[in-house]
């Protein structure tokens, strides 16, 4: 590089010694160069550096090699640069420092590495390598499973004639009699090389003994689970292949139960005896005046369970209605057998009653209403009235309706719970009613009571 003094003097000193006005100057490191001008009167200097700039240089530690597939190689990166770009040779690049990279394929891979530095000299250097990959692959071969007692061959392959078993032996093929399960590893070895794999021979045994529980005794017309503890798959005597089956037998029966593996089978037996239900007798249909009772009875079990939540073997009713009673008689083994009396109710010739609730939301379309209920009703005068004593409704609707339930009889359309005053519609709440008529025989009667209307 040359330096070059700017002066209207005629004398230079530099500090490497020249006093031309130029000068050629090769440093090795950055270096500041200073020039002193002068003439008869004055002296000046000056100084100039020259900023040397380094050189990159790519450099890395030899790969390790040969290797064995796959084969995993840690590059160490000597180089002084920023950047880096490596190419291992198939197609795969990295940008690391020094990266640790797997070759998975066999063969000779000429790689490089690229350093560069945009602040150097050069910019960018490359340093070229290769890694040699050598393949070797063992097969101990498939699986295997065998009784207990019974021996099987195990078979290696691969590219090499060294074997090394994990039971010691040293050639391609075994024949190993485990007791139990057992996984059994050969090492392959060529030079460098050394691969391994494992094969697994599952040892069976004949099922363990399989035991059926569950009820021994049933009664005739009802159901027993039988459950079976033990190894499966089963297979009953009914064809179902499941732990636990449900059995309705109409007689005392037996069922066995299988399982059975490659090694063998074991089984069991339950016998399951079947007791008849008792013989139960009841009580003749009766028929009796309204307000009056009947006795009914039942005979033939140990316990008897009535309808009415009795539990004797007698119970006396006095139904309003006609009424079917059921009674359940169970003996002393557990078995029951039911049977049912039915109690009919001549109905009383004249009769008047009001509910004392109703409900504008009931499903049941008599329920909705307020309905006068009774029999032999000629004429009636139904009064609601608030709790101020004002009247809110009043009807001598007395033409009749048959009941849901089939019987004798709903009277009038029924109070809606509307305020017949101004037609809105009320609250719930409770109302007092009066009420009187004539039954068709002639007979008066008067009702006064409290109504509750539920919305």
């Amino acid at each position: 590089m040359v330096l070059t003094a700017s002066s209207s003097a005629t004398a230079f000193l530099w500090s490497n010694g020249d006093t031309t006005i130029s000068i050629t100057v090769s440093p090795s490191s950055t270096t500041t160069y200073t020039v002193t001008v002068s003439d008869s009167l004055c002296s000046v200097s000056d100084s100039v550096s020259v900023y040397v700039a380094d050189s990159v240089i790519a450099d890395i530690s030899t790969p390790a090699s040969p290797g064995c597939a796959p084969y995993t190689n840690n590059f160490t990166n000597n180089s002084n640069g920023s950047d880096y770009y490596w190419d291992f040779g198939n197609g795969d690049t990295s940008t690391q420092v020094s990266p640790a990279y797997t070759y998975l394929d066999s063969g000779t891979f000429n790689g490089m590495l690229i350093a560069t530095d945009s602040s150097s000299c050069n910019v960018k250097d490359t340093v070229f390598f290769t890694v040699d990959v050598l393949a070797l692959a063992v097969d101990a071969g498939p699986d295997d499973s065998i009784c207990n007692g019974a021996s099987t061959v195990l078979a290696a392959s691969s590219g090499t004639t060294a074997f090394l078993w994990s039971n010691g032996d040293t050639t391609a093929s075994i024949t190993v009699s485990p007791s139990s399960t057992t996984s059994y590893f050969v090492t392959a070895t060529d030079g460098p090389c050394s691969v391994s794999d494992t094969v697994e021979v599952s040892v069976g045994q004949p099922p363990l003994a399989v035991t059926i529980s569950g009820p021994s005794q049933l009664c005739m017309g009802s159901s027993i689970t039988l459950t079976v503890q033990g190894p499966g798959p089963y297979m009953w005597s009914t064809g179902d292949n499941l732990a636990s089956i449900t059995v309705s037998p109409a007689a005392s029966t037996s069922y066995w139960v299988q399982s059975t593996n490659n090694c063998g089978t074991s089984s069991d037996t339950a016998d399951i005896a079947v007791t008849p239900p008792p013989v139960l007798q009841v009580s003749d249909d009766t028929t009796i005046a309204f307000g009056a009772s009947a006795t009914l009875s039942a005979s033939g079990a140990s316990s008897y369970l009535w309808s009415t939540g009795a539990a004797f073997n007698s119970i006396t009713v006095s139904p309003e209605q006609s009424t079917t009673y059921t009674v359940t008689g169970t003996d002393s083994l557990g078995c029951s057998t039911a049977g049912s009396v039915t109690v009919t109710v001549l109905p009383e010739a004249y009769v008047v009653y009001v509910p004392n609730v109703f409900s504008i939301n009931s499903s049941n379309s008599e329920n909705k209403r307020l309905h006068v209920f009774g029999r032999g009703i000629e004429s009636l005068e139904l009064i609601i009235y608030d709790r101020w004593g004002e009247i809110l409704y009043e009807t001598s609707d007395a033409s009749p309706a048959t009941r849901s339930d089939g019987m004798c009889c709903a009277y009038g359309e029924g109070w809606d719970g509307t305020d017949d005053n101004d037609g809105k519609q009320l609250n719930t709440s409770v109302f007092a009613y009066k009420l009187k008529g004539v039954f068709s025989n002639g007979e008066d009667f008067i009702e006064s009571g409290n109504i509750t209307l539920i919305r």
